[in-house]
């Protein structure tokens, strides 16, 4: 995804590359192959390529997102928004994510919570145990390190506990 960096604020302040088209080719379902669309975005990015950005979005060349976020806000004194779809497929892509590597960690974990015999726990349990688990480990304690607050404690009571109007539990049979 070497590509990408063609998006970086501080590559495209450079007017190095004159055509964001090798990007728009390895990222087709940003464009969901529109032809139309593609050379709107290239025909965008070669104006950019020309154009005099303001110094309120060349103080964001650190942040892609906020400079992208800006650009596409930009209006030009007839009422328009000349860099709109180049912003957004820009905002898109640094969008993507760049490994599923996060994804395949909670499903994992998912798989550890609701094994055969806790088999019947709704989501939220599911979501609770998840984020119980991030939390011990932003913190760098261990399950045994943990000290619940006032609040946690005070929150345990039958009705938060045991909420009998869920309707979002799921049993399999194994």
């Amino acid at each position: 995804m070497s590509k990408l960096k063609l998006i970086d604020p501080k590559v495209v302040v450079s007017r190095e590359n004159a055509s964001i088209f090798p990007l728009l080719i390895v990222l087709p379902r940003l464009t969901q192959s529109n032809d139309k669309l593609l050379q709107q975005i290239d025909d965008e990015w070669r104006l950019l390529f020309n154009f005099e950005i303001p110094n309120e979005i060349l103080n964001h060349l650190e942040e892609p997102d906020v400079f992208w976020f800006k650009l596409s806000n930009l209006q030009m004194g007839n009422q328009e928004y000349p860099f709109v779809n180049l912003a957004n497929f820009a905002i898109e892509a640094l969008s993507l994510p760049h490994s599923n590597a996060d994804c395949e960690r909670i499903f994992s974990k998912v798989n550890l919570i609701k094994v055969k015999t806790r088999n019947c726990l709704n989501t939220d349990t599911i979501q609770a145990c998840l984020l119980a688990s991030q939390g011990i480990k932003i913190k760098n304690n261990t399950c045994i390190d943990f000290v619940p607050s006032k609040k946690m404690i005070d929150s345990m009571t039958t009705s938060n506990l045991y909420d009998n109007n869920s309707n979002d539990e799921f049993c399999f049979e194994g």
